[in-house]
């Protein structure tokens, strides 16, 4: 766990993939079916790996230090900006996303620990309050410039993984046996009008490249082996582990397969509870790790604005194309987004509209940074 090491390097973009899509992909199933979904998300892992071997390369050969200044060395100099507003807009829709499924998670665990207490007309106020409460307790782990400090929180995300994949495939084979009853046989390909939204969660399931650039930087001895192996082992790791969950998670409900898939399960369920837990903790590392980029963006936007000749464009040989930190504009944007990730999170419940929306509405800057 050296600081900007290979395993540190590892660990923070399988936390910024990590979140939200672990748990979107039995509803990819659902959608899409078995055989299709397990393809479509072997897709989005091989398109993540080549962006990501692609942007390491090309950040080691330039020396840039970030996403838009990249883009700016390849495409001209307003290709830059344009780049950061995308991905502005983008680290937002995923941080909103993670806020969602945090409301989703701590109403049913304080349903478990107070059940004389609860009542079903209190959902609505314990989610907003859940939300509110996040978005504060968040406020500190956005003080660093940089996410080496939050290193010892990632493994977090790593074992959350590994223990809902064990909990959702020990569940299935009784829920196969209850559920297809009712809901019919296994879809092995389904076309539909939803085809879209659920390659969307495939590609987002993966999507770390916001830090991407930043970590090839940072990497100690950048060779072009350890950058190969970085990206291989991060996606590999995830697609093995998202092909299980989502498998196992939509033959679990097959037709009722939400695309919440713990809010399938029953509230009382203690081993999903403890899930429910791990996956808290899970968000709460995987926001920093969205919003610090996020906001960088946002600082290197305002520079462009209101400086003459932005640092962003300035070419690899004078800089490096990193923006000063400004501790007090950087920390009021993070404040300023948070609040505005959980005013949203409050007001759109359903986490499947938010997330595809924002890879929707990234996803031809992402693919125009690559490309170039």
């Amino acid at each position: 766990m050296t600081e900007n090491g290979f395993r540190s390097g590892m660990l923070t973009l399988t936390t910024t993939a990590l979140g939200g899509g672990v748990l979107s992909v039995a509803f990819v199933m659902n959608v899409c079916g078995v055989g299709l979904g397990c393809v479509m998300l072997m897709t989005g892992a091989l398109l993540a790996y080549v962006g990501m071997d692609a942007l390491m390369d090309m950040s080691t050969r330039t020396g840039c230090s970030s996403y838009a200044a990249l883009f700016s060395h390849c495409a001209g100099p307003k290709a830059g900006p344009i780049l950061d507003a995308m991905l502005f807009i983008y680290g937002n829709g995923a941080c909103v996303g993670y806020m969602v499924f945090i409301g989703d998670f701590v109403p049913n665990i304080i349903a478990l620990i107070f059940p004389e207490d609860w009542a079903q007309d209190t959902m609505g106020p314990t989610r907003t309050c859940s939300i509110l409460v996040a978005a504060v307790l968040l406020v500190p782990m956005m003080l660093p410039s940089d996410l080496s400090k939050l290193k010892f929180l990632q493994p977090v995300s790593i074992m959350s993984l590994l223990y809902m994949s064990f909990v959702v495939a020990f569940r299935c084979p009784r829920m196969f046996q209850v559920n297809q009853v009712t809901d019919g046989p296994v879809r092995v390909a389904s076309f539909t009008v939803h085809f879209f939204e659920a390659f969307a969660l495939c590609v987002f399931a993966f999507n770390c490249h916001l830090n991407v650039v930043p970590i090839a930087d940072r990497l100690v001895r950048p060779t072009r082996e350890r950058m190969k192996k970085v990206s291989a082992r991060v996606n590999i790791f995830q697609c093995a582990f998202y092909i299980l969950i989502g498998v196992t998670g939509y033959l679990s409900f097959l037709n009722k397969t939400r695309s919440d898939i713990l809010q399938n399960y029953d509230p009382t369920d203690y081993m999903v509870a403890a899930g429910r837990c791990f996956l808290t903790l899970t968000m709460m590392v995987a926001i920093p790790a969205n919003l610090n980029p996020t906001v960088k963006s946002g600082v290197q936007l305002k520079e462009y604005f209101v400086k003459a000749e932005p640092s962003l464009l300035e070419s690899p040989a004078n800089s490096e194309g990193e923006v000063r930190d400004q501790p007090c504009f950087r920390i009021g944007v993070s404040v300023a987004c948070l609040a505005c990730q959980a005013a949203v999170a409050v007001n759109v419940p359903n986490v499947g509209t938010v997330l595809s929306s924002s890879v929707h509405r990234s996803m031809r800057g992402s693919t125009s940074g690559c490309s170039s």
